[in-house]
């Protein structure tokens, strides 16, 4: 999904091409007082005179007002992310100094980037094909409480974990003294 955007300006032109054959072929079959013929009449008018008709400053106008940015988005929503739990633990997630080494998942990670950079880097966000798949690899076995999380644990030396409730990790760490649920 996140090549779309690049494919689509390098396709266009070539889009553009071969619908423009066919709109070409299309209106010659068709009678010139038809809505297809008009358009193409029209269309072709437009191509070859240098004069600004009413339609071009108020389309310009609308793709003006459609490409500026739109305003910053103030939060995600608390239904789908832990707004609440980073809030309300944010002295534990960015305290002074090193910022400690975080486990989420990776949707909540795109949502820690969000709140925490560049200070707080995260071990795995959405974008996972950046990766690898040997940290991939590492990142289920941990999501899952796999039989080697606890030695990936110590590999990555997490400091903090926040997760879903229903993830089997948490449940694991809910259960282990090292750990504190806050």
């Amino acid at each position: 999904m996140r090549h779309v955007p690049l494919y689509a300006v390098a396709a266009a032109p070539v889009v553009a091409s071969e619908l423009s054959v066919w709109w070409g072929s299309v209106a010659a079959r068709s009678p010139r007082q038809t809505l297809v013929g008009v358009f193409w009449d029209s269309g072709q008018e437009l191509g070859q005179s240098r004069r600004l008709g009413f339609w071009t400053p108020v389309l310009a106008v609308l793709a003006v007002w459609l490409a500026a940015p739109s305003p910053r988005i103030s939060d995600f929503p608390a239904t789908t992310f832990p707004v609440a739990a980073v809030a309300r633990t944010l002295d534990r997630l960015a305290p002074p100094g090193p910022p400690p080494r975080i486990l989420t998942s990776d949707q909540w990670g795109d949502y820690l980037i969000f709140h925490l950079y560049p200070r707080q880097r995260v071990f795995f966000d959405g974008r996972s094909d950046f990766y690898g798949p040997a940290l991939g690899a590492d990142y289920k076995e941990l999501m899952g409480a796999g039989h080697r999380w606890p030695e990936l644990f110590a590999r990555y030396a997490f400091e903090v974990a926040l997760l879903p409730c229903d993830w089997p990790l948490a449940s694991v760490l809910e259960r282990d003294p090292e750990w504190e649920l806050l």
